[in-house]
């Protein structure tokens, strides 16, 4: 009895498991049956905006990054070669400030050194007087001893003249030796004349040599006129500056 009775229960479940599984078979049916049908849309293509840029090809230089001492392929110490008071310091000049070749760093007074550059060029143009002065005594010493020579021809001749005259009783011994007296004094007067153009020459020698001399504190007077203004060697980058 025992064993009819579960027979009986699983043939029961099993009926009503295929119910239930029929249900559901003919509820799907039913529902895909009666669906309505979706309605047709049109495919349409969207257009998005986009925002694009135009590359090019370019050559980058790559950067490295390393530890060490930097060094300027040109460096230099500008130093003021005179002694003299600073009158003029750019407000730019101060370390790091880059300079062009030729720029004033510093200017100093100038004033003692341009006169010595007049000093000597007014020395050099009364050196220079002075020889033209020479030239024009020369010319004149010339003259003079042409007249001097003319001079002594005449009473050399006078001489002689009064000395035949004397043999022939015509003129007296004080005629003759007053015309003797008169022509040393003329060869000595000749004779002083040659002395100062011979001199003339030796001046002229001296005082172009004062001139060279001169020249010389002239062109170092300029160099140190020119000297006041300290100006950048080249183009460069100032590391300090050290002015007093």
């Amino acid at each position: 009895m025992h064993n009819s009775s579960r027979g009986l229960n699983l043939l029961v479940r099993a009926g009503i498991g295929l119910g239930m599984l029929g249900a559901s078979i003919g509820s799907f049916a039913y529902l895909v049956g009666t669906k309505p049908a979706p309605p047709l849309v049109e495919e349409t293509t969207l257009t998005r905006l986009v925002r694009t840029i135009q590359v090019e090809p370019t050559n980058v230089a790559r950067s490295w990054r390393a530890y060490g001492t930097a060094r300027a392929m040109q460096s230099a110490d500008v130093s003021a070669e005179l002694s003299a008071t600073i009158v003029e310091r750019p407000q730019r000049i101060e370390p790091g400030a880059a300079v062009s070749k030729g720029e004033l760093i510093v200017a100093l007074d100038a004033r003692e050194f341009q006169a010595m550059v007049n000093r000597s060029r007014e020395a050099i143009s009364s050196l220079e007087s002075q020889i033209e002065a020479l030239g024009v005594q020369a010319v004149s010493l010339t003259e003079n001893i042409r007249l001097a020579d003319e001079n002594l021809r005449l009473l050399r001749d006078e001489l002689e003249m009064l000395e035949e005259a004397r043999k022939a009783s015509g003129a007296s011994q004080v005629e003759v030796d007053r015309t003797r007296r008169q022509l040393t004094t003329a060869r000595q007067s000749r004779q002083e004349l040659q002395e100062r153009l011979d001199l003339i020459p030796p001046k002229r020698g001296e005082l172009r040599a004062r001139i060279g001399v001169e020249q010389a504190n002239l062109d170092l007077a300029l160099l140190n006129v020119a000297r006041t203004r300290i100006v950048a060697p080249f183009d460069s980058v100032l590391q300090s500056v050290m002015v007093r």
